[in-house]
């Protein structure tokens, strides 16, 4: 009997041990751990969406402020190797280098308009109506030539184009001119824009030292080095799309002179600006110059002028956008599509404008965070000291 009182009393103790398990454990404990995972991983994105809501509600809000903050980052990146030649060949100070920058910046921009803007100005007037007999030549030939579609047809996809281009130019214009929706408005966001652009080119160490010291000071290191990588990949796309979109205007333009297709800088000029919208910009303007063709000197003149647009679409898409754009930003055409497509939705042109040098920026930061350095030959730069908290005296 006493060799077996042990066991007897272990048995309520095992018996017991069960139910106090199942009592104690959470509601949690008891579903599969698919469906744990899914839990965990929902709460998380959607905090990080709802964060990501916030933001663009806050740029939304600060739209001009955001902008022209946006323009100015993008013309630092273009003037700073202006500013630096200025500092070590020409020997000027930093603020007189950066000034000259700016300065000259605005000169040049201003006496090229200067010199083309009367052309311009008439031209773009003319280029409405020539487009808009364009597009009723276009839908004469093909309700009388060997497409031979009705009336009845060509008037119902015509209403339907109309309604949907009226449905969707109120919020392309506000798109657009959101941010610049009176002459004060653009005089402001033109203000603060060479305000940031001198300032970030003088002092834009500083500035970037100051934001990366909010961080805590484990991650301030790794925010240097990734923003570095950041700005270097946003310095690429600006200079290369400014050179796609050249190629492409003096392209076309050159076409256009050629065939003798009236409105010919006017055109050239609408492709350079058209073609900072990646896709959708060249092939919408690129189609403007072959309306205009088409009203000035008939079919085949258009023709040839299509040929034209195309070839240099060919050029840009398979030696320009892979040899340079790739190389720039590292970005696969679907993800630029999906870029521009979900820019021009949250924020029309302007959304459609800046998508790719965003995504090219959290491509680079991203992908350094998560340890693929895209720029190797960075290296690791000298990084200011982090501020330290200084206790003060009651």
């Amino acid at each position: 009997m006493t060799g077996s009182e042990p066991e007897l009393a272990a048995e309520p103790e095992l018996a017991a041990g069960p139910a106090v398990a199942f009592r104690g454990a959470g509601v949690g404990d008891s579903l599969p751990r698919s469906v744990q995972l899914s839990v965990a991983w929902s709460w998380r994105l959607l905090t990080i969406a709802a964060a990501i809501a916030v933001g663009l509600w806050l740029l939304g809000f600060f739209k001009i402020i955001a902008v022209a903050v946006a323009v100015a980052l993008l013309l630092s990146v273009l003037l700073t190797p202006v500013a630096q030649w200025l500092q070590t060949r020409a020997r000027f100070p930093r603020v007189a280098a950066s000034a000259t920058s700016v300065v000259g910046l605005i000169m040049l921009v201003g006496g090229l308009l200067t010199l083309a803007g009367n052309s311009i100005a008439n031209g773009f007037a003319d280029l409405t109506s020539e487009a808009g007999a364009g597009i009723d030549k276009l839908i004469l030939w093909l309700s009388t030539g060997p497409l031979q579609i009705s009336a009845n047809q060509i008037e119902a996809y015509r209403a339907q184009a109309s309604a949907s281009l009226s449905a969707n130019a109120t919020s392309l214009l506000s798109g657009a001119l959101s941010v610049t929706t009176t002459i004060a408005h653009v005089g402001t966001g033109a203000l603060i824009a060479l305000f940031c652009t001198f300032f970030f080119l003088f002092d834009g160490r500083r500035i970037w030292s100051w934001l990366v010291g909010l961080l805590p000071l484990v991650a301030r290191e790794r925010a240097h080095e990734a923003g570095r990588r950041g700005l270097v990949a946003l310095g690429g796309y600006t200079r290369t799309q400014i050179l796609v979109a050249l190629v492409d205007a003096t392209g076309i333009g050159i076409g256009a002179a050629i065939l003798q297709v009236p409105l010919a800088l006017p055109l050239a000029t609408l492709v350079f600006v058209g073609s900072f919208i990646p896709i959708v910009g060249a092939l919408v303007s690129g189609s403007v110059a072959v309306l205009v063709a088409l009203v000035a000197h008939g079919p085949v003149s258009a023709l040839l002028m299509l040929a034209v647009v195309l070839l240099v679409q060919q050029i840009e898409g398979h030696v320009l956008q892979p040899l340079l754009m790739g190389h720039a930003v590292s970005l696969h055409p679907v993800a630029v599509l999906l870029a521009v497509a979900s820019g021009s939705i949250a924020a029309g042109i302007v959304g459609a404008l800046f998508a790719v040098p965003i995504a090219a920026v959290v491509n680079a930061v991203v992908l350094y965070l998560h340890g693929y350095d895209k720029y190797p030959e960075l290296g690791v730069d000298g990084y200011v000291p982090p501020r330290v908290p200084v206790r003060v005296q009651a």
